[in-house]
């Protein structure tokens, strides 16, 4: 059941990429939605790291954002930290090419906010 809820939740987060990434394609462009995606992801795969390593959480932004941003920044020396952070890009990556197509035509055009 842990692992239903984890595709689940995957899955509703390629779905929001997905629209996020129809958003800047109306707002930025073609160009911009494209690389958009990978950006995306490897924001993400370490935003995973920073998780599951280094044990933060999101409300420690607002809790403890010094500290926070200086283990970013410490972290991004390590080797471990960027090793781990493209073995997750790569899997979201993965997910993403597998995912996608089942979103083509289940998406209406966002409106220009």
């Amino acid at each position: 059941i842990l692992l239903c809820f984890g595709w689940t939740g995957l899955l509703l987060g390629m779905w929001s990429l997905k629209q996020v990434q129809q958003w800047v394609k109306i707002r930025f462009g073609e160009k911009s939605a494209f690389y958009f995606i990978p950006a995306a992801l490897l924001v993400c795969a370490f935003g995973v790291y920073l998780g599951r390593y280094e044990r933060w959480n999101s409300w420690d932004l607002i809790t403890h954002p010094v500290s926070l941003m200086q283990d970013v920044f410490l972290s991004l020396t390590k080797p471990r930290a960027l090793g781990m952070t493209v073995l997750y890009a790569v899997f979201l990556t993965f997910v993403w090419w597998s995912v996608s197509p089942l979103f083509k035509h289940d998406l209406k055009p966002v409106k220009n906010a």
